[in-house]
This record gives structure tokens, sequence and C-alpha cells, in this order.
């Protein structure tokens, strides 16, 4: 994906409401709800769907968390910082 069409997909007002959805679907996938009635082999199938379904979500989410723009520090931020680590 293009950065500036992830930039613009961020800054919607509905990014966040998207984004928690899909975070609250891959919870959903990542618990046992649903398991305890089945067999041994139907929890092993249902088991790897779900780690299946879980990739594609995280690869839809990826370009997303991985765009950190660089922020250029002034002095008073270093200033600061620096107090943090008792410089």
């Amino acid at each position: 994906m293009d950065e500036e069409l992830i930039k613009k997909i961020k800054e919607s007002p509905y990014f966040d409401d998207l984004q928690a959805h899909i975070y609250s679907k891959i919870y959903e996938l990542n618990s046992i709800k649903g398991l305890d009635t089945k067999s041994n082999a139907e929890v092993g199938e249902t088991i790897k769907a779900r780690a299946i379904a879980i990739t594609i979500l995280e690869e839809i989410l990826s370009p997303f968390m991985n765009l950190v723009e660089k922020k250029t520090l002034t002095a008073e931020d270093i200033k600061l910082r620096g107090k943090d680590f008792g410089l």
C-alpha cells in the first residue's frame, strides 16, 4: 500500500473503530469459546483455521502499525528526556 493512502486511512475518524473491531475479532479467534463440544480432531482443525484467520487479519493491519513517522527532537525535548535517564 502507498504510504500516503495509509496516512489518509489512519487520519479517518472511522479508523480507530475499524481497528478496534478487527482486534476484537482476533481476540475472539484466540479464545477457546466453542471448542469444548468438539472432538480432538475437530478442535485441531478449528485451531488451524483460526490461526490462518488471525494471520490474515494481522496482515491487513500491519501496514498501519508499521508506519511510524520520524520525529525531529528539539533541544528542549533532549533535555527533558535526559532528565528521565539521570543525565
